[in-house]
C-alpha cells in the first residue's frame, strides 16, 4: 500500500494539473501509514504537508480526511510534533 501511495504521490508531483485534493489525500494516507507503523517522523512529515495543502487550497475534502487522521494520531500524541500537527488539523475549517 505504501509503495502504491508513494507512486501516486510522485505522479501528482510530476503531472501538471493534478488537483490539490488528490495530493492532499495521498499525503494524509501516507501519514496514516506512518501512524500504523508507529513512526511519528513519517506521520508528521506527510501530515504537515497535507495540512499546508489544505490551508492553501481551502479544500474541505482534504480537511475532513485530516480530521480522520487527527483521531488516528492519538496513540502518538505524546510526541510534541504530533501534538502540534493535531493542533494544526483542529484549526482547519471543515464544512
Amino acid at each position: 500500500m505504501e509503495r502504491a501511495l508513494g507512486e501516486a504521490l510522485a505522479r501528482t508531483t510530476s503531472s501538471p494539473g493534478r488537483s490539490f485534493r488528490r495530493r492532499g489525500v495521498i499525503l494524509a494516507d501516507l501519514a496514516a501509514v506512518g501512524v500504523r507503523r508507529c513512526d511519528p517522523e513519517q506521520a508528521v512529515a506527510y501530515g504537515g504537508e497535507a495540512v499546508a495543502l489544505a490551508e492553501a487550497s481551502s479544500s474541505g475534502y482534504v480537511a475532513r480526511r485530516l480530521q480522520d487522521l487527527c483521531d488516528e494520531l492519538a496513540p502518538l500524541g505524546r510526541d510534541p510534533r504530533v501534538a502540534e500537527l493535531r493542533g494544526r488539523i483542529v484549526a482547519l475549517d471543515t464544512p
